[in-house]
């Protein structure tokens, strides 16, 4: 089964990108983890009625849902170490999906074990050609460390948005050390 870490828009504003109501889709998934950067008390509630969904307290409160203002950032920031942690204690794979993600099938055909690392990839997208949108982990050693040098690679970087180009650059720094599958992003 698939762990599954989504992260919520800040404002009150969720969009989960798992439609929850298709069997086919949840039955793979063991877990879905929702990070809360300021979740209202609704969409609270709401998320606790489906017995697979938890909510992790993040740390981060923000209100503001404008796209790479400090808000935004701090989410993306957040997102990553909540990865790293989830990675440490649970179950392999661990799959870090944004909450603007749609799935309308079962995706777990997709994950390969016979990697460490599994990355959305853009075709023709370079210097940034790989998103942070959808990262598999699915091997802890490997994994870790590569998640590891993807948050030192962002605390180093003053651009916004820095999750997706330190993510690039790192699996181009590391491709030979981590077997890293991309995902073509179709």
């Amino acid at each position: 089964a698939i762990n599954c870490i989504e992260i919520t828009s800040s404002g009150n504003k969720l969009g989960i990108g798992l439609n929850v109501s298709e069997k086919e889709i949840l039955e793979n998934i063991k877990t879905i983890f929702i990070s809360n950067t300021g979740l209202g008390e609704m969409d609270t509630n709401y998320l606790l009625e489906y017995d697979k969904v938890r909510l992790l307290q993040s740390g981060v409160d923000t209100q503001d849902s404008l796209i790479w203002g400090d808000d935004w950032q701090k989410n993306v920031d957040s997102k990553t170490l909540i990865f790293r942690d989830l990675v440490k204690t649970q179950n392999i794979p661990v799959v870090m999906i944004d909450v603007d993600m749609m799935f309308v099938k079962d995706f777990s055909h997709l994950i390969n074990t016979d990697f460490d690392v599994q990355v959305c990839y853009r075709e023709n997208s370079e210097p940034v050609s790989h998103l942070g949108a959808f990262v598999s982990i699915n091997n802890n050693e490997g994994g870790l460390k590569f998640i590891d040098h993807w948050i030192d690679n962002m605390s180093k970087r003053n651009d916004v948005p820095r999750e997706s180009p330190a993510l690039s650059e790192c699996v181009g720094l590391y491709k030979d050390e981590f077997k890293i599958e991309n995902l073509v992003d179709k």
